[in-house]
């Protein structure tokens, strides 16, 4: 199989995932705008990704060039996207760890992280930017909304 049909197969697949999985988010409360139900976000998001894998099916369809004349633009691409992905690996983690450690442990080492994917060269700048993002969040949350983090 060549990679361009390979390619085709990929994106008729996330279509087919996107349709099957925004059925099952209707299938939850979507809501309104102003109070979004729990099946609002994934809805939205799985509409995106379906648009945006039918889109890039037909340009593969119309465009007789091999997946190769692209090599070097996924190349590209693909270090553009680091700091984006490491992002997201970055909040996932903070969300699956915040029941652990709770609210200022976790926070601080995601804003750590976040700082530091800005400019990784400046540690001290992280850190004070960190202590103070962290304090600012606890004061609002804690003594001006009344939120307790346990």
């Amino acid at each position: 199989m060549k990679k361009k049909d390979l390619e085709q197969v990929m994106l008729a697949f996330f279509i087919l995932f996107s349709i099957i999985f925004t059925i099952g988010s209707f299938k939850m409360q979507i809501g309104t705008l102003n109070e979004p139900g729990p099946g609002f976000l994934p809805s939205i998001c799985f509409i995106f990704i379906g648009i945006l894998s039918l889109i890039t099916l037909c340009r593969s369809l119309i465009n007789k060039d091999s997946f190769e004349s692209y090599k070097n633009e996924i190349a590209i691409n693909l270090q553009i996207l680091q700091k984006p992905a490491v992002m997201i690996i970055a909040l996932v983690l903070y969300a699956c760890v915040l029941g652990i450690f709770k609210f200022l442990i976790s926070t601080c080492i995601l804003m750590l992280i976040l700082f530091n994917l800005i400019d990784a060269n400046k540690w001290v700048t992280s850190i004070i930017a960190t202590v103070i993002t962290v304090a600012i969040t606890y004061i609002v949350f804690v003594h001006w909304l009344g939120i307790q983090f346990s």
